[in-house]
């Protein structure tokens, strides 16, 4: 067990919180609506919950590591600097820093210096999920926290453990990072994270799909959705599970009202249309050999330039041109041209398909039928890049109706959405082809 020599009372434990608490309090000499001690103390309370419905119980010491860093996890945004990336990755290490200086004076962690490892170590990494995705804070690239000499010395506490000591920190972690992700989801939690983001300069929605949560930093509305995905990720228990469901559902209803406000249609993620509205569905393809690793995103306006300057229909001059109009749609699959021959020649792309999806699903809460961009990503260690369909008129029928469209690029992800019974994705509409209206408005 992690700390299983440590023996420590209920009063001692409540009486080195008590001064924990009176450390954070110090520390915010400025009123934090965002990460302050409110948002500490919901996260101890969500932790301390998780922690009873645990098959064993906790062990003193180890309640004491959780709620410790539950308190200090998000500490040190009070040492916010100008120089600072726009998405604040550098509180992590701040927070290490402040807990190793300031526990060193509360009795338990004085005279147990491993517990202030542990302590560190849960602060460290409760918020890898979140830097999984790619953020256009690195350019539309997954980046990851510089925890600078930090990242060495949790490493070599950790290896210092015994196998069962390792498994045991990593269950606290896991309780702590449910505990905070379940705070950033939910209509409390959803209107905290678009606030945040609107406060920082982000636009209220994206350009494409204005709904878009494959990228941090691109929009308010996509930063909401990517935090209640992290609940979907990182919700481990059971009831954390429903709860992160729950939670997600009412994420999307205050987006509803968003859009609403703003004049802006609402879509749906496919998530759900694809059935993974299931507590156990997200860590369903677990098993699954495929190995994803998200790579980086490019938003619609990368996408419409590679467009531009790539050969387009059968003869490498037919490009569109400069002036060709390109607009991103939400389409009813009815609308579109049934591609089953053509991905029937396509059987190993549709393979692979079918296994990018499955693993979106499980790793990121991401549907493919949401993509509006490109995104680039390795599979099983292959480098490989996907992107919305393309659809336009077949160049000798120019003058036909909407029954002569023809899907460009993107037929195997359209006869896979047919299989599995979505009802609509998003494609790119190349100068009208499609001749209907609901053009997506661009923010």
């Amino acid at each position: 067990m992690l700390a299983d020599d440590i023996s420590l009372d209920r009063t001692t434990i409540e009486a080195a919180l008590a001064q924990v608490r009176a450390l954070l309090r110090r520390a915010y000499t400025q009123p934090d609506a965002f990460h302050g001690p409110q948002h500490a103390e919901e996260v101890l309370r969500l932790a301390e919950e998780i922690a009873r419905r645990m098959p064993g119980e906790l062990r003193p010491a180890e309640c004491l590591i959780v709620s410790a860093a539950a308190l200090l996890h998000d500490v040190g945004y009070t040492a916010y600097q100008p120089d600072w990336a726009p998405n604040r990755s550098e509180h992590v290490a701040a927070s290490i820093a402040f807990a190793q200086r300031q526990l060193t004076e509360i009795a338990p962690f004085a005279a147990h210096p491993p517990l202030i490892a542990a302590v560190s170590f849960l602060i460290g990494y409760h918020d890898d999920t979140s830097y999984k995705f790619p953020s256009f804070v690195w350019d539309g690239r997954v980046g990851s926290i510089d925890l600078g000499w930090y990242a060495a010395q949790l490493a070599a506490f950790e290896v210092s453990l015994s196998a069962p000591q390792r498994e045991r920190l990593r269950l606290l972690l896991a309780i702590l990072r449910e505990a905070d992700a379940l705070t950033a989801a939910g209509e409390a939690g959803a209107a905290r994270s678009f606030q945040y983001a609107i406060h920082r300069g982000l636009p209220i929605f994206a350009r494409g799909n204005p709904l878009n949560a494959w990228c941090w930093e691109e929009s308010a509305a996509g930063n909401t959705r990517l935090a209640a995905k992290r609940a979907l990720i990182d919700a481990f228990t059971p009831e954390g599970r429903r709860t992160a469901w729950e939670s997600y559902r009412a994420t999307e209803a205050y987006l509803r009202g968003i859009c609403t406000e703003h004049g802006m249609p609402y879509v749906p993620e496919t998530i759900v249309a694809v059935g993974a509205d299931d507590p156990s569905a997200i860590s369903a393809a677990a098993g699954m050999e495929a190995a994803l690793e998200l790579i980086s995103y490019a938003g619609w306006g990368a996408r419409e330039r590679a467009i531009r300057d790539a050969a387009f229909a059968d003869s490498p001059a037919a490009q569109p041109s400069a002036a060709a109009g390109m607009t991103v749609r939400h389409l009813p699959l009815d609308l579109l041209p049934d591609v089953l021959q053509a991905v029937d020649r396509e059987g190993p792309q549709t393979a692979a398909l079918v296994a990018l999806h499955a693993r979106l699903l499980s790793e990121y809460a991401l549907s493919l039928f949401d993509l509006a961009g490109v995104v680039e990503y390795r599979l099983n260690g292959s480098v490989m890049r996907a992107m919305p369909p393309i659809v336009e008129r077949h160049p000798a029928s120019l003058t036909s109706n909407r029954n002569t469209l023809v899907i460009r690029d993107g037929a195997a992800t359209i006869a896979l959405a047919r299989k599995l019974g979505v009802p609509a994705v998003w494609v790119v509409d190349v100068d009208g082809a499609l001749g209907i209206g609901g053009e997506t408005k661009m923010s």
